[in-house]
């Protein structure tokens, strides 16, 4: 009797479930149409790189959730998708979970009916592999706000009409070349680098934002995109390639850039006989007008801007001392939104009231928006006078002790309102706020 409640007790236990997780390098079924490769284990929490099962691919709309779980308490987390993971899968819509990190080389490659890729969670995803979006014809927007890398030829004849990456720093070549539906590119603010044909012939772009940070613009990046009608070439450029702006028609270019004149040949950015308007810093106004006027072997004077009328950035926003360390800072051009200015050494903001601010320093930065697309940002050395005794000279001697009070003009003012002004009283001159 014993030994059968034994023999009972040894075989209940047998038949109890294992509960082991994978093991890194194992492939697991998550469902019937989607596998995946362990990358890291930690007991029966597991993350994995996913892609359809060749014998069962998914077709039309793909959820990828958080989790997968099994029926022996394991979960799989998807990180990644895989190199070649959903090319040419039937696709009609991606959605992914906040766990994902990084799009495959090839993943959606030639995934011709795809409409839409979502997170989630948005801001997961941080790098986009080659040709991951490759001919992904029906594709008509992508917003994928973490991404700080795009590879080459991410986006290579994709349909989309508009892209958006608020975090990327690095555009590898050819990344959106012949996306010949592609109208706008937002996001650029903190772009670094911009590779070699990064929208060659996206003849459809009029609007690409490119931030203070880009320092390199690769061989023709942007050429050949002829409905671009305006760009910024920003303060920290450093190198612009060859026939980068090739057969555009710009009608206004922003340069901000003091090194500007070392690659404004090679680069084609005024050879344009439709560029009306270039903004430039003062002292370089006569080395672009000598330019346009000799031209070069390459890029003779009948090929150029002779038509473009060139003005100093403070045809955009005036920098005006008043008194002492007083400033005013006024928008003198179109809708300029979003004015920011900052300490150039620090970065830190520099907060005023209606267009007062108080400068200390030998220099200011200033960031603001034209037209709400165009991003310039921008340092100004400031032009000190002795305003303020220039002014006090000028008043007329009140020994009394009442305080006289004058406009930041000189004249006197018999009822002051709300305002700035100096006021002179016991013989000491000094500048108030009311």
């Amino acid at each position: 009797m014993k030994r059968l409640l034994l023999f009972s007790a040894i075989s209940s236990l047998l038949a109890l479930p294992t509960i082991a997780g994978s093991k890194v390098g194992d492939v697991v079924d998550l469902t019937p149409t989607i596998k995946g490769y362990v990358v890291k284990a930690n007991g029966t929490n597991h993350e994995v790189e996913i892609y359809a099962n060749p014998d069962n691919k998914p077709t039309g709309d793909l959820d990828i959730p958080y989790l997968y779980s099994s029926a022996s308490s394991d979960t799989y987390c998807p990180v990644r998708i895989a190199a070649q993971g959903f090319k040419q899968c039937d696709l009609t819509s991606v959605s992914v979970g906040g766990g994902m990190e990084y799009i495959g080389k090839d993943a959606f490659y030639g995934c011709v009916n795809l409409k839409s890729f979502t997170e989630k969670d948005p801001g997961s995803i941080g790098s986009v592999g080659e040709y991951a979006f490759y001919r992904t014809d029906a594709l008509e927007k992508i917003s994928l706000p973490g991404v700080y890398t795009l590879n080459q030829w991410a986006f290579y004849r994709s349909g989309i009409k508009s892209a958006n990456f608020t975090n990327l720093e690095y555009l590898y070549a050819a990344a959106f070349y012949e996306c010949f539906n592609l109208e706008t590119f937002t996001g650029g603010e903190k772009l670094k680098y911009l590779d070699n044909i990064a929208f060659c012939k996206d003849e459809k772009l009029k609007y690409v934002l490119l931030g203070p940070n880009l320092s390199t613009i690769g061989s023709m990046a942007f050429a050949f995109c002829t409905s671009l009608k305006e760009i910024v070439i920003p303060e920290n450029i450093t190198s612009i390639a060859k026939d980068a702006f090739e057969g555009l028609s710009m009608e206004r270019v922003f340069i901000l850039s003091p090194d500007f004149m070392e690659f404004c040949d090679q680069s084609k950015i005024l050879r344009n006989k439709y560029l009306q308007n270039i903004y430039c810093p003062a002292d370089l106004i006569n080395d672009i007008k000598n330019y346009i006027a000799t031209g070069t072997e390459e890029n003779r004077p009948d090929f150029l801007a002779s038509q473009a009328e060139i003005h100093p950035l403070s045809d955009l926003v005036e920098v005006k001392q008043e008194i002492d360390d007083d400033f005013t800072i006024t928008p003198k051009y179109g809708d300029i939104s979003a004015m920011f200015v900052f300490n150039p050494e620090t970065g830190s903001e520099i907060r005023g009231t209606n267009y007062h601010y108080n400068l200390t320093g030998d220099k200011i930065g200033l960031q603001y928006r034209v037209d709400w697309k165009n991003l310039l940002r921008y340092t100004v050395t400031l032009d000190r006078a002795s305003f303020v005794n220039n002014i006090s000279s000028e008043m007329p001697d009140d020994p009394g002790s009442f305080p006289v009070y004058f406009d930041l003009q000189g004249r006197e003012v018999k009822n002051p309102s709300k305002g700035i002004y100096i006021i002179r009283e016991n013989g000491k001159t000094k500048k108030i706020t009311l």
